[in-house]
């Protein structure tokens, strides 16, 4: 994602650090994973379109906004051959 192309420093908030999911079976994952957030950092008020406020009233209530991602997976393809064809390793 592309919204803001600016280099934000990252804030270190001691929450859980999402962690990539791993394959621990051969059975098909059905669900995605749980949004957990991935880094946060504070951007000026200015940074953000805030439609619901004016510029004034924004930087009285909240000069600083913090910005969040948060990352998951979601299963596209999924392949299980079970036929005899030895696999490439073996």
């Amino acid at each position: 994602m592309n919204v803001l192309r600016v280099k934000l420093p990252k804030v270190d908030t001691g929450k859980e650090v999402f962690i990539l999911p791993e394959m621990r079976s051969m059975q098909e994952p059905t669900e995605p994973t749980v949004p957990m957030a991935a880094w946060e950092t504070v951007i000026p008020y200015m940074m953000i379109d805030d439609a619901d406020l004016p510029p004034n009233q924004q930087f009285a209530e909240s000069p600083m906004y913090r910005l969040e991602r948060q990352d998951f997976y979601v299963p596209v393809v999924y392949t299980y051959n079970v036929g005899n064809a030895p696999l490439p390793w073996e």
